[in-house]
């Protein structure tokens, strides 16, 4: 079974399509970790353009 790959909204239609008797549990496992390491990089950015953002 190949990985999901695209935006949030894509992997999630992707996840749609796949009958849950294909999916198992390593592979979810993956997908998971992905998407939540994929989040944590979106926190940091947002993080440091927040820092780097003066209130006036």
């Amino acid at each position: 079974m190949q990985d999901l790959t695209g935006t949030a909204t894509e992997r999630l239609e992707q996840l749609a399509r796949i009958s849950s008797s294909e999916r198992d549990r390593d592979w979810l496992d993956r997908q998971l970790t992905a998407a939540l390491e994929g989040w944590q990089r979106s926190e940091d950015v947002v993080n440091e353009q927040r820092e780097g953002h003066a209130d006036y």
